[in-house]
């Protein structure tokens, strides 16, 4: 009976990510990385997104980190968002958020951070 009732919470529609939903994440790790492999950490930051179906993206509040970005979302279902712009790339899945930015001739910007749905 504990499975159950373990598994039904588990799968429940409130876990899962949707449209509308607000994300509040610390990161966890940011740095860039040069094209020569000197490695930059930058402070760690709190940040916020929303999951805008009108604009079908993720949506960042404006931070240093992530100055008013918006991505497209690629995929969103369960508890996974998948996230592409041009030169980046976006993941949560489970609460872990994970990003990658690509400069092109100069680098990669990368942050991981944990997030709670509210």
């Amino acid at each position: 009976m504990k499975n159950l009732l373990l598994a039904l919470l588990l799968i429940s529609p409130v876990s899962f990510a949707d449209w509308g939903d607000i994300y509040y994440c610390q990161m966890t790790h940011s740095s860039t990385i040069n094209d020569q492999g000197e490695r930059t950490s930058h402070p760690l930051e709190k940040f916020k997104i929303n999951l805008n179906k009108v604009e079908n993206a993720v949506i960042f509040g404006s931070t240093e980190a992530f100055p008013n970005k918006n991505i497209q979302v690629d995929w969103l279902a369960n508890e996974r968002v998948t996230a592409k712009g041009d030169y980046s790339l976006l993941r949560i899945d489970s609460g872990k958020f994970h990003y990658a930015f690509i400069w092109i001739g100069s680098g990669i910007y990368t942050v991981t951070a944990d997030c709670d749905k509210f």
